[in-house]
């Protein structure tokens, strides 16, 4: 099976034996990807009192919940006041599953050196030298 360079989707190819059945798969996976996408514009990110970056242990941290809005289901994701290791060139990102079925009272925030294509990542922030620079715009110097 051929597949497309960047989200690896995998689509038939001329005079494949079961050439509708490959189709319908690839139809089911963009469909999924595109409302994902859908879904990740109408979320708006909330919260997390005091954010704090300390540079000698390379800890971020936030002293209230973060919480993710959900427009299109109306449910709420909620990751409780913690903290997290984040290293330079580190993303920050929440796994929030398509769709948002239900509340979720204790998410978890997640750290990678790169977001993957997986369409449940939610770009929250990404640290940038001193600096985390976060998805509702502000950022965080660190000390």
């Amino acid at each position: 099976m051929t597949t497309t360079p960047k989200l690896q989707i995998e689509y038939p190819q001329d005079w494949q034996e079961d050439w509708y059945d490959a189709f319908e798969a690839m139809m089911t996976t963009l469909d999924a990807r595109l409302y994902a996408q859908h879904e990740q514009a109408q979320t708006l990110m909330r919260g997390g009192g005091t954010r704090a970056l300390a540079i000698s242990g390379d800890t971020f941290s936030w002293s209230a919940a973060f919480e993710f809005l959900v427009a299109t289901t109306g449910r709420i994701y909620t990751v409780p006041a913690g903290g997290i290791t984040l290293v330079a060139g580190d993303s920050l990102y929440v796994e929030i599953p398509h769709p948002l079925s239900t509340n979720v009272a204790n998410g978890a925030m997640h750290k990678a050196a790169t977001l993957n294509t997986d369409i449940n990542r939610f770009l929250v922030g990404i640290r940038r030298n001193n600096s985390v620079y976060m998805r509702d715009g502000t950022t965080v110097v660190g000390a």
